[in-house]
Protein backbone atom coordinates (compact mmCIF):
# COMPACT_ATOMS: atom_id res chain seq x y z
CA UNK A 1 0.00 0.00 0.00
CA UNK A 2 2.67 2.65 1.42
CA UNK A 3 6.78 2.00 0.55
CA UNK A 4 8.61 4.36 3.52
CA UNK A 5 11.36 6.21 1.27
CA UNK A 6 13.04 7.80 4.12
CA UNK A 7 12.48 7.97 7.66
CA UNK A 8 14.48 9.94 10.24
CA UNK A 9 13.58 12.35 13.27
CA UNK A 10 13.65 14.99 10.57
CA UNK A 11 11.93 13.84 7.42
CA UNK A 12 9.31 11.00 6.86
CA UNK A 13 8.95 10.38 3.00
CA UNK A 14 6.40 7.74 1.52
CA UNK A 15 5.46 6.63 -1.35
CA UNK A 16 1.71 5.11 -2.19
CA UNK A 17 2.18 2.42 -4.17
CA UNK A 18 -0.12 2.33 -7.21
CA UNK A 19 -3.21 -0.22 -6.44
CA UNK A 20 -2.89 -2.29 -9.50
CA UNK A 21 -5.27 -5.62 -7.91
CA UNK A 22 -8.46 -2.43 -6.79
CA UNK A 23 -8.06 -0.72 -10.62
CA UNK A 24 -8.15 -4.48 -11.72
CA UNK A 25 -11.40 -5.44 -10.14
CA UNK A 26 -13.39 -2.44 -11.80
CA UNK A 27 -11.60 -3.91 -14.98
CA UNK A 28 -12.62 -7.64 -14.38
CA UNK A 29 -16.12 -6.43 -14.07
CA UNK A 30 -15.84 -4.86 -17.55
CA UNK A 31 -15.08 -7.70 -19.06
CA UNK A 32 -17.72 -10.02 -17.19
CA UNK A 33 -20.30 -7.47 -18.03
CA UNK A 34 -18.79 -7.42 -21.89
CA UNK A 35 -19.03 -11.49 -22.05
CA UNK A 36 -22.18 -11.27 -20.63
CA UNK A 37 -24.58 -8.47 -21.81
CA UNK A 38 -22.37 -6.63 -24.60
CA UNK A 39 -22.50 -9.19 -27.05
CA UNK A 40 -24.01 -8.23 -30.81
CA UNK A 41 -25.82 -11.11 -32.28
CA UNK A 42 -26.52 -10.98 -36.45
CA UNK A 43 -28.74 -13.43 -37.73
CA UNK A 44 -29.71 -14.18 -41.11
CA UNK A 45 -32.60 -16.63 -42.69
CA UNK A 46 -32.31 -17.46 -46.35
CA UNK A 47 -33.89 -20.43 -47.71
CA UNK A 48 -32.14 -22.92 -49.79
CA UNK A 49 -32.94 -24.63 -53.08
CA UNK A 50 -34.07 -27.42 -51.32
CA UNK A 51 -36.67 -25.22 -49.63
CA UNK A 52 -34.43 -25.51 -45.68
CA UNK A 53 -34.41 -22.72 -44.14
CA UNK A 54 -30.71 -22.43 -42.42
CA UNK A 55 -29.98 -19.50 -39.98
CA UNK A 56 -26.53 -18.11 -40.17
CA UNK A 57 -25.48 -16.46 -37.11
CA UNK A 58 -22.35 -14.52 -35.75
CA UNK A 59 -21.85 -13.21 -32.48
CA UNK A 60 -19.12 -10.40 -31.34
CA UNK A 61 -18.78 -8.23 -28.56
CA UNK A 62 -18.67 -4.82 -29.88
CA UNK A 63 -17.13 -6.36 -33.02
CA UNK A 64 -14.17 -8.36 -30.99
CA UNK A 65 -13.63 -12.05 -31.14
CA UNK A 66 -16.38 -12.71 -33.59
CA UNK A 67 -18.14 -16.59 -33.75
CA UNK A 68 -20.13 -18.19 -36.43
CA UNK A 69 -22.39 -20.91 -37.12
CA UNK A 70 -25.10 -22.21 -38.94
CA UNK A 71 -28.31 -23.76 -37.95
CA UNK A 72 -29.54 -26.06 -40.68
CA UNK A 73 -33.23 -27.25 -41.23
CA UNK A 74 -35.47 -24.36 -39.19
CA UNK A 75 -38.81 -25.42 -38.57
CA UNK A 76 -39.88 -22.70 -35.87
CA UNK A 77 -38.73 -20.89 -32.55
CA UNK A 78 -39.83 -20.31 -29.15
CA UNK A 79 -38.69 -18.35 -25.92
CA UNK A 80 -36.98 -20.66 -23.29
CA UNK A 81 -37.56 -18.62 -19.57
CA UNK A 82 -34.80 -19.31 -16.87
CA UNK A 83 -35.94 -18.59 -13.53
CA UNK A 84 -33.11 -17.92 -10.42
CA UNK A 85 -33.58 -18.75 -7.05
CA UNK A 86 -34.38 -15.19 -6.36
CA UNK A 87 -36.69 -14.94 -8.56
CA UNK A 88 -35.42 -13.15 -11.21
CA UNK A 89 -36.47 -14.14 -15.15
CA UNK A 90 -34.36 -14.18 -18.15
CA UNK A 91 -35.12 -15.28 -21.17
CA UNK A 92 -33.51 -16.48 -24.52
CA UNK A 93 -34.64 -17.32 -28.11
CA UNK A 94 -34.55 -21.16 -29.21
CA UNK A 95 -34.80 -22.17 -32.91
CA UNK A 96 -36.73 -25.51 -33.35
CA UNK A 97 -34.73 -27.89 -36.15
CA UNK A 98 -35.66 -31.14 -38.21
CA UNK A 99 -32.50 -32.88 -35.58
CA UNK A 100 -32.63 -31.18 -32.14
CA UNK A 101 -33.11 -27.51 -30.45
CA UNK A 102 -30.56 -24.68 -30.69
CA UNK A 103 -30.40 -22.01 -29.09
CA UNK A 104 -29.84 -18.48 -30.28
CA UNK A 105 -27.11 -17.47 -27.65
CA UNK A 106 -25.15 -19.04 -24.83
CA UNK A 107 -26.82 -16.91 -22.08
CA UNK A 108 -30.09 -15.44 -21.49
CA UNK A 109 -31.21 -11.46 -20.52
CA UNK A 110 -34.12 -9.81 -18.84
CA UNK A 111 -35.59 -8.58 -22.28
CA UNK A 112 -38.16 -10.71 -23.36
CA UNK A 113 -40.16 -8.53 -26.30
CA UNK A 114 -37.04 -8.50 -28.11
CA UNK A 115 -37.18 -12.56 -28.16
CA UNK A 116 -40.51 -12.53 -28.99
CA UNK A 117 -40.39 -10.17 -31.80
CA UNK A 118 -37.59 -12.49 -33.52
CA UNK A 119 -39.51 -15.40 -32.75
CA UNK A 120 -42.40 -14.40 -35.05
CA UNK A 121 -40.20 -13.00 -37.36
CA UNK A 122 -38.72 -17.03 -37.50
CA UNK A 123 -42.36 -18.33 -37.71
CA UNK A 124 -42.79 -15.73 -40.35
CA UNK A 125 -40.19 -16.30 -42.62
CA UNK A 126 -40.67 -19.93 -42.11
CA UNK A 127 -44.10 -20.15 -43.03
CA UNK A 128 -43.96 -17.95 -46.25
CA UNK A 129 -42.40 -19.13 -49.66
CA UNK A 130 -39.77 -16.26 -48.91
CA UNK A 131 -36.09 -16.82 -50.14
CA UNK A 132 -34.45 -14.14 -48.33
CA UNK A 133 -31.83 -13.64 -47.33
CA UNK A 134 -33.66 -12.06 -44.13
CA UNK A 135 -30.91 -10.41 -41.43
CA UNK A 136 -31.80 -9.44 -37.82
CA UNK A 137 -29.65 -7.17 -35.32
CA UNK A 138 -29.42 -7.66 -31.52
CA UNK A 139 -26.87 -4.46 -30.09
CA UNK A 140 -25.89 -4.22 -27.04
CA UNK A 141 -27.86 -1.24 -25.29
CA UNK A 142 -27.11 2.03 -24.51
CA UNK A 143 -26.85 1.06 -20.64
CA UNK A 144 -24.42 -2.14 -21.14
CA UNK A 145 -22.45 0.57 -23.45
CA UNK A 146 -22.37 2.70 -20.48
CA UNK A 147 -21.24 -0.05 -17.40
CA UNK A 148 -18.42 -1.40 -20.14
CA UNK A 149 -17.00 2.06 -19.68
CA UNK A 150 -17.75 3.37 -16.24
CA UNK A 151 -16.02 -0.10 -15.11
CA UNK A 152 -13.23 0.22 -17.77
CA UNK A 153 -12.86 3.75 -17.18
CA UNK A 154 -12.39 3.63 -12.95
CA UNK A 155 -10.32 0.55 -13.55
CA UNK A 156 -7.45 2.48 -15.36
CA UNK A 157 -8.28 6.15 -13.08
CA UNK A 158 -7.74 4.50 -10.33
CA UNK A 159 -4.42 2.52 -11.44
CA UNK A 160 -3.34 5.95 -12.84
CA UNK A 161 -4.06 8.38 -10.19
CA UNK A 162 -3.74 5.97 -7.64
CA UNK A 163 0.03 6.81 -6.85
CA UNK A 164 1.52 9.71 -4.82
CA UNK A 165 4.46 10.84 -2.45
CA UNK A 166 4.05 12.56 0.58
CA UNK A 167 7.26 14.09 2.82
CA UNK A 168 7.16 15.39 5.74
CA UNK A 169 9.83 18.11 6.74
CA UNK A 170 10.26 18.98 10.60
CA UNK A 171 12.67 21.46 10.42
CA UNK A 172 10.94 23.22 7.32
CA UNK A 173 7.86 22.96 8.62
CA UNK A 174 6.37 21.64 6.05
CA UNK A 175 4.19 18.64 4.02
CA UNK A 176 4.73 18.29 0.77
CA UNK A 177 1.97 16.07 -1.28
CA UNK A 178 2.68 14.75 -5.17
CA UNK A 179 0.04 13.26 -6.83
CA UNK A 180 -0.58 11.85 -9.69
CA UNK A 181 -2.63 14.07 -12.41
CA UNK A 182 -4.32 12.17 -15.46
CA UNK A 183 -1.92 14.43 -17.73
CA UNK A 184 1.86 14.48 -15.41
CA UNK A 185 1.45 15.66 -11.53
CA UNK A 186 0.81 18.31 -9.23
CA UNK A 187 2.55 19.17 -5.89
CA UNK A 188 0.70 21.01 -2.97
CA UNK A 189 2.35 22.26 -0.11
CA UNK A 190 1.30 22.76 3.53
CA UNK A 191 2.80 23.87 7.36
CA UNK A 192 3.33 21.45 9.63
CA UNK A 193 2.63 23.22 12.47
CA UNK A 194 -0.73 23.96 11.13
CA UNK A 195 -1.73 19.95 10.97
CA UNK A 196 -4.27 19.47 13.85
CA UNK A 197 -3.84 15.72 13.42
CA UNK A 198 -3.64 12.66 11.14
CA UNK A 199 -6.80 10.53 10.81
CA UNK A 200 -8.04 7.90 8.72
CA UNK A 201 -11.78 8.60 7.37
CA UNK A 202 -14.17 5.82 6.01
CA UNK A 203 -16.81 5.76 3.31
CA UNK A 204 -19.56 3.54 1.86
CA UNK A 205 -20.83 3.61 -1.61
CA UNK A 206 -24.68 3.33 -1.43
CA UNK A 207 -26.11 0.55 -0.21
CA UNK A 208 -23.08 -1.52 0.43
CA UNK A 209 -21.90 -2.64 3.74
CA UNK A 210 -18.31 -2.68 2.56
CA UNK A 211 -16.48 -0.03 3.75
CA UNK A 212 -13.61 2.00 1.77
CA UNK A 213 -10.54 3.65 3.67
CA UNK A 214 -8.18 6.68 3.56
CA UNK A 215 -5.62 9.18 5.50
CA UNK A 216 -6.32 12.53 5.73
CA UNK A 217 -4.26 15.31 7.09
CA UNK A 218 -6.65 17.58 9.21
CA UNK A 219 -6.02 21.37 9.51
CA UNK A 220 -6.64 23.32 12.58
CA UNK A 221 -9.02 25.98 10.12
CA UNK A 222 -10.99 22.93 9.99
CA UNK A 223 -9.84 21.69 6.46
CA UNK A 224 -9.12 17.78 5.80
CA UNK A 225 -6.98 17.36 2.51
CA UNK A 226 -7.03 13.50 1.91
CA UNK A 227 -3.02 12.38 1.36
CA UNK A 228 -4.45 10.13 -2.03
CA UNK A 229 -6.80 10.48 -4.78
CA UNK A 230 -8.53 7.32 -3.73
CA UNK A 231 -10.33 5.68 -0.89
CA UNK A 232 -9.66 1.65 -0.92
CA UNK A 233 -10.56 -1.28 1.74
CA UNK A 234 -8.16 -2.26 4.12
CA UNK A 235 -8.66 -0.41 7.91
CA UNK A 236 -5.26 -1.91 8.93
CA UNK A 237 -2.70 -0.75 6.56
CA UNK A 238 -4.35 2.86 6.80
CA UNK A 239 -3.87 3.14 10.39
CA UNK A 240 -0.49 2.19 10.73
CA UNK A 241 0.42 4.86 8.29
CA UNK A 242 -1.85 7.34 10.02
CA UNK A 243 -0.09 6.35 13.57
CA UNK A 244 3.39 6.86 11.94
CA UNK A 245 2.38 10.33 10.94
CA UNK A 246 1.05 11.27 14.15
CA UNK A 247 3.82 10.16 15.96
CA UNK A 248 5.97 12.34 13.63
CA UNK A 249 3.82 15.56 13.80
CA UNK A 250 3.89 15.16 17.58
CA UNK A 251 7.47 14.97 17.46
CA UNK A 252 8.06 17.93 15.50
CA UNK A 253 5.65 19.68 17.88
CA UNK A 254 7.79 18.99 20.71
CA UNK A 255 11.04 20.24 19.19
CA UNK A 256 9.24 23.59 18.10
CA UNK A 257 6.88 24.30 20.58
CA UNK A 258 4.45 26.84 20.43
CA UNK A 259 5.64 30.10 21.69
CA UNK A 260 3.81 30.74 25.15
CA UNK A 261 2.95 33.74 26.21
CA UNK A 262 -0.34 35.35 28.18
CA UNK A 263 -3.78 34.45 26.52
CA UNK A 264 -5.58 37.76 24.40
CA UNK A 265 -8.94 37.76 25.47
CA UNK A 266 -11.44 37.17 22.33
CA UNK A 267 -13.60 40.54 20.90
CA UNK A 268 -16.68 38.34 22.06
CA UNK A 269 -15.19 38.97 25.94
CA UNK A 270 -14.54 35.15 26.27
CA UNK A 271 -11.41 33.44 27.06
CA UNK A 272 -8.70 32.43 24.35
CA UNK A 273 -8.45 28.75 23.92
CA UNK A 274 -6.03 27.54 26.61
CA UNK A 275 -3.71 25.71 23.73
CA UNK A 276 -1.03 22.99 24.33
CA UNK A 277 2.30 24.18 23.76
CA UNK A 278 3.36 20.90 22.33
CA UNK A 279 0.85 19.54 19.97
CA UNK A 280 -0.93 22.97 19.92
CA UNK A 281 -4.46 21.21 20.34
CA UNK A 282 -7.14 22.89 22.78
CA UNK A 283 -6.17 21.55 26.03
CA UNK A 284 -9.25 23.61 28.30
CA UNK A 285 -11.53 19.77 28.75
CA UNK A 286 -8.53 17.48 29.18
CA UNK A 287 -6.10 16.74 31.94
CA UNK A 288 -3.42 19.35 32.22
CA UNK A 289 0.12 20.25 33.05
CA UNK A 290 1.21 23.92 33.66
CA UNK A 291 4.85 24.99 34.07
CA UNK A 292 6.67 27.28 36.24
CA UNK A 293 6.33 29.67 33.11
CA UNK A 294 2.80 29.51 32.99
CA UNK A 295 2.75 27.20 29.53
CA UNK A 296 0.25 25.02 29.66
CA UNK A 297 0.12 20.95 28.26
CA UNK A 298 -1.98 18.01 28.08
CA UNK A 299 -0.82 15.70 30.70
CA UNK A 300 -0.30 13.09 28.11
CA UNK A 301 2.22 15.26 25.84
CA UNK A 302 3.92 16.62 28.95
CA UNK A 303 5.03 12.82 30.27
CA UNK A 304 6.16 11.86 27.04
CA UNK A 305 8.48 14.92 26.46
CA UNK A 306 9.57 13.68 30.01
CA UNK A 307 10.39 10.33 28.56
CA UNK A 308 12.64 11.71 26.41
CA UNK A 309 10.28 11.44 23.35
CA UNK A 310 9.74 8.35 23.64
CA UNK A 311 6.51 5.74 23.76
CA UNK A 312 5.35 4.38 27.20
Amino acid sequence: MFKVIEQSDRILHFRYQRPVLFGSFFVCIAVLILFIGARTVEFQLSRTAEDRVDGHVRTSWYGLFPRERTIQGITGAYVEEHRSQKGRRTYRLVLETRARDEPLTATSDSDRSDKEELRRTVERFVASADRGPQREVDSPSFLITSLVLICLGSGVLIVMLGGGEVRLDRDADRVELWRRQPFGAGTQEYRLSDVREFAVRSSHSGRSKSATYGAVMCLKDGEEVALRRIKTSGFAKKQELVQRLEAFRVRAAAAHPAPAGPSAPRSDGAAAPVVCAICGWDCANAEQFEDTDGRCYHKECYDWQQRGGKDA
